[in-house]
């Protein structure tokens, strides 16, 4: 996975979200030497966001199964 500063992140974002949709390979954005960012490609980041909507969702099948609890509360100690 390719790093940038976000020096040249700045610099070069246009070239930066070009390369990251050609290739389809995130990049790592560091602030000061740290990795603080990555820049994906749009589809990558829908397929992330149904995944962390599938667990969400099998977690609280799981948090409520057999039992009785209010919703409020299973959402409270999921978010934790």
């Amino acid at each position: 996975m390719r790093q940038v500063a976000l020096s040249e992140a700045k610099a070069k974002l246009s070239e930066l979200v070009d390369e990251v949709r050609r290739l389809r390979n995130p990049i790592v954005i560091q602030k000061r030497n740290i990795p603080a960012a990555v820049l994906v490609e749009m589809e990558a980041f829908r397929r992330l966001q149904e995944m962390e909507d599938q667990l969400l969702a099998l977690q609280l099948r799981e948090a409520l199964k057999g039992r009785k609890y209010p919703l409020r509360k299973v959402l409270g100690e999921l978010e934790g």
